[in-house]
């Protein structure tokens, strides 16, 4: 039996090439990485918008951590073509109400951030 806690899909998938890369030192094509949370893209759910280079497990990391958030997944619109992921997905408290503490929302900013490799420009 495999415990949730210490399973690693890494071990079991390989990566495939992408071309899409962040900058074109490598001969990639440049593709701006960013997420975000964004409270007025809809009166009742908070929605995170995602825009980064696909891999495989991407979203499976993004949902697992919105659950560690303590949030519920209420609508997702995924978009993956030609190596790029773009997507927005929909979530809310447990209770069905909009998520508004703000060190919730710069919380699962960060995390899904550092999930698709933004890199903050301080």
């Amino acid at each position: 039996m495999i415990q949730k806690d210490t399973y690693d899909s890494s071990k079991h998938l390989k990566k495939k090439r992408n071309f899409l890369q962040k900058d074109t030192t490598e001969g990639g094509l440049p593709f701006p990485v960013q997420a975000f949370v964004n409270n007025q893209a809809s009166q009742q759910f908070t929605a995170i918008e995602v825009q980064a280079l696909d891999r495989i497990g991407l979203l499976h990391d993004i949902f697992l951590n919105i659950g560690k958030c303590g949030l519920a997944t209420v609508h997702a619109r995924i978009c993956t073509e030609k190596g790029a992921a773009m997507d927005t997905i929909y979530v809310s408290n447990m209770d069905g109400s909009k998520v508004t503490d703000p060190e919730m929302i710069s919380h699962l900013e960060h995390t899904i951030q550092r999930l698709v490799g933004f890199e903050h420009a301080d």
